[in-house]
């Protein structure tokens, strides 16, 4: 028990000190058609802009790491993103949820970044990660992740 507290500790200590770290922008109030959009190409657009996101290349200077094998538990997939492009945010969309737009990080002076999340899925799905590099320019990779729905097991529903 007394070591699980302290890997509490020290976990929730950990994301003090990254979060510390990061820009405090608030986007549900600054962008909130980006949050209320239904898809990703019209969060996308609604965050970044039509001509912009035009624009978008695939990087293979970043990396999305995502899980493998079938995900288990749906409420906790861990998803990591690493990168050497200077950037000033990084953002994760989620297709076939009902909320896209999943997170923005912010902060003006991303030189190298290491982010690592656990998202919720409610079904199967592609995670794109969005770097807006320093110049402006998007980058992107995009990642498939296999979950297991039980509840749409028990319905007979195909996920």
């Amino acid at each position: 028990m007394r070591s699980s507290i302290e890997l509490g500790m020290k976990a929730f200590c950990l994301s003090l000190a990254f979060i510390s770290t990061l820009g405090a922008v608030d986007y549900h109030k600054t962008n909130p058609e980006a949050w209320k959009a239904s898809t990703l190409n019209s969060a996308a657009i609604a965050l970044y802009g039509e001509q912009e996101f035009s624009t978008i290349k695939q990087s293979l200077n970043m990396e999305l790491i995502v899980p493998t094998a079938m995900v288990q538990d749906s409420t906790q997939i861990p998803i990591r993103i690493r990168s050497n492009i200077p950037a000033k945010s990084v953002a994760l969309f989620i297709d076939r949820q009902d909320t896209v737009l999943a997170a923005v990080f912010y902060r003006n002076d991303f030189e190298k970044f290491d982010l690592s999340v656990n998202i919720r899925m409610e079904r199967k799905g592609t995670v794109f990660a969005v770097i807006e590099a320093m110049n402006g320019v998007l980058y992107y990779r995009r990642a498939f992740i296999d979950v297991l729905c039980l509840p749409c097991m028990a319905k007979g529903a195909s996920n």
